[in-house]
């Protein structure tokens, strides 16, 4: 059994649980403890033996002591650092807490899992009129990001600056804005341009980018989740994001692990 806390939001908790989902055996379970969003978003976990549980249940747990006498009692998930594999840490009795980070790291995620997850969650979507031209979601993440790591919200200028250059390249995008402050973009987004703002519910928001052609990323797992699922389901991109990802402004890749080879990257 993998017991594994929530940590983060909806993208954060994909990367967990399509990590542990990897690590785990065939017959062993997953307790998920607070994925209130994951469950929001996709309903209940289709792989077998994956259950969610609350927080009542984990402090419970966690008031076991891991180590009695000098033996462990129970073991550990944890990453390596330079394997593309998470490491299991066994104790007596066959129960493993996921203490593994935030697996931001497509070598450690089951793709399996994931799609079915998504599969499962794309199948509760309202159904939308087919498109006529490419769409290309533009993903501006603001809230927490003003703030985080000294501040890591992408200027609204290179949004803009790869929506003209894909415009050069194709002119059948339709440009489709999602962001945490819709009502910001609408004041701050050049009047005459040609594109439009989604308003509408997280989920919506989400399944509406993974159902676009191409994408231009925020350093954001909601805007990474977004474009691996339009990608892996066949979506021909391209799929922009800063260079360094959450770590542009220092010229360091943060986190590590997160840079994806069906992505472009460029430089803020």
């Amino acid at each position: 059994m993998i017991v594994i806390e929530s940590d983060g939001r909806l993208g954060n908790q994909l990367f967990l649980y399509a990590a542990a989902a990897k690590v785990a055996r065939e017959r062993e379970f997953i307790i998920l403890v607070g994925f209130q969003e994951l469950q929001a978003f996709f309903g209940t976990v289709s792989r077998p033996r994956t259950l969610y549980a609350n927080l009542w249940w984990f402090e419970t747990f966690r008031r076991i002591p891991r180590k009695l006498f000098g033996l462990y009692l129970y073991g550990e998930v944890v990453d390596p650092g330079k394997a593309d594999n998470l490491l299991r840490r066994r104790g007596l009795v066959p129960i493993f807490l996921f203490a593994a980070g935030y697996c931001q790291n497509e070598r450690l995620i089951s793709e399996r899992a994931a799609l079915q997850l998504f599969h499962q969650g794309q199948a509760t979507k309202p159904k939308t009129p087919q498109a006529t031209r490419r769409r290309c979601f533009v993903h501006v993440r603001r809230g927490d990001y003003l703030n985080f790591l000294g501040g890591v919200s992408l200027p609204l200028t290179w949004y803009l600056n790869h929506i003209e250059k894909l415009r050069k390249e194709n002119d059948n995008y339709d440009f489709v804005f999602f962001s945490d402050e819709p009502s910001w973009l609408e004041q701050n987004l050049p009047a005459d341009g040609d594109y439009s703002i989604f308003r509408g519910s997280a989920k919506n928001s989400f399944f509406e980018m993974a159902g676009c052609d191409a994408g231009i990323l925020s350093a954001s797992s909601f805007s990474w989740w977004a474009a691996y699922f339009a990608h892996k389901s066949g979506a021909g991109g391209p799929y922009i994001a800063p260079e360094y990802w959450l770590g542009w402004r220092t010229l360091s890749w943060f986190p590590i692990g997160i840079e994806t080879n069906w992505i472009t990257y460029d430089t803020v």
